[in-house]
Formats: C-alpha cells, structure tokens, sequence
C-alpha cells in the first residue's frame, strides 16, 4: 500500500516537473518571436542546462528590427537598412515584425482565395511569401505547404523568365538563412537553369 502512494506522489511531482519545464520553453519561444529573433534556439532546452542558458541568452540580447521594405532582420538600433536602403527611424523594435506589417508578411492570398501569381508582386511580396513557405516547410505545416507550393513555383518561372537563373540566385541569398530555405531551393529545382 505504501509503495502504491509513494509511486503515485513520484508521479504528480513528476508530471509538476514536466509541465514547469515545458512552460519555459514556450515562454522562450514567445520571447524569441517578441524580439523577431529565432524560436529554434530553444532546441538548446533539450538539455536543462540549454534551457537555463537560452532563457538568459534570449532576456539579455537586443529585439532586432524587421525592415518595412524587405522583410530582412537588421540590428535593432540600425537606422537605415544595410539591404535595400530604407529607412528605418520610425520602425519599432518592441513588437514582433508579423504584427508591425501585416502587409509584408501576408502577401499570400488567405485560405479559400484564388492564388494570386506574381504578376502583381513586388520583390518584397515575393520574398515574403517565400519566406512563409520556409516557414511552413520548417514547421512541417502540410496545409500552408500545399497552398504556398504554387505560388513559390510561379514565383520561381518568373524569377527565370525575368532574369533567369541571376535574378533567381539573388532572390535566394536574401532566404538563404531562414530555417527551411534549402527544402525551397529542392522545390525550384528544374526551373530554368536553376539545380537544387
């Protein structure tokens, strides 16, 4: 009877410890989102030390600013973006990008549209909706991937056609560090020149 109630306390102590441990790593994912740095630092909180190193790391490091024109992360106290130009003295850092311009990061059409092929996107349009495939493909979110895929193909033909493998090339290097870049890179192979 005994063994039975200390096994059961074991338990609940347990599930108590688990589920503390699982609220601070999505507290620091949230706050990795809130200052439009990477959540995937938070793969560190596999190991409790991890955890309690990202939880400091991610309180001490300055939010970054998202440019209004480009989409690109630049340091937070960059006055005029070192990618395209524009200038970013209005742009606040204490709010996540998705939020400051929803413009920017929903250039894809939502659910149930018809899709919208980049005859009439900008650059940044266009990089920003690929970087939502990225994005979906990084979070395994087949739905958005099966929406998204269209799109990201059409913008690639496009790309081909207006520069070919040039202009495709360098609208690549402004996503070549977003997590699940390289699956879009396998997406665009046969386009063109373009070899994934």
């Amino acid at each position: 009877m005994r063994d039975t109630e200390e096994m059961v306390v074991v338990m609940v102590v347990s599930m108590i410890v688990i589920g503390i441990y699982i609220a601070l790593v999505v507290f620091g994912v949230r706050m990795a989102k809130r200052k439009n740095r990477s959540p995937h630092w938070m793969w560190f909180a596999l190991h409790p030390l991890g955890l309690l190193i990202v939880l400091i790391v991610l309180a001490a490091v300055k939010p970054l600013k998202v440019c209004p024109e480009c989409a690109e992360s630049v340091k937070g106290y960059a006055r005029i973006c070192p990618y395209c130009g524009a200038s970013l003295t209005n742009v606040p850092t204490d709010t996540p990008a998705a939020e400051r311009f929803p413009s920017v990061f929903a250039a894809a059409p939502p659910r149930g549209q018809n899709i919208v092929t980049s005859d009439g996107m900008s650059e940044t349009q266009m990089v920003a909706t690929l970087r939502q495939l990225c994005d979906a493909y990084s979070r395994n979110n087949n739905s958005e991937i099966a929406r998204l895929e269209p799109i990201a193909t059409d913008i690639g033909q496009r790309l081909d056609t207006r520069g070919g493998i040039d202009e495709m090339r360098r609208v690549w290097e402004r996503l070549r560090n977003v997590p699940g870049s390289r699956t879009l890179d396998m997406h665009w192979d046969g386009i063109g020149e373009w070899r994934g």
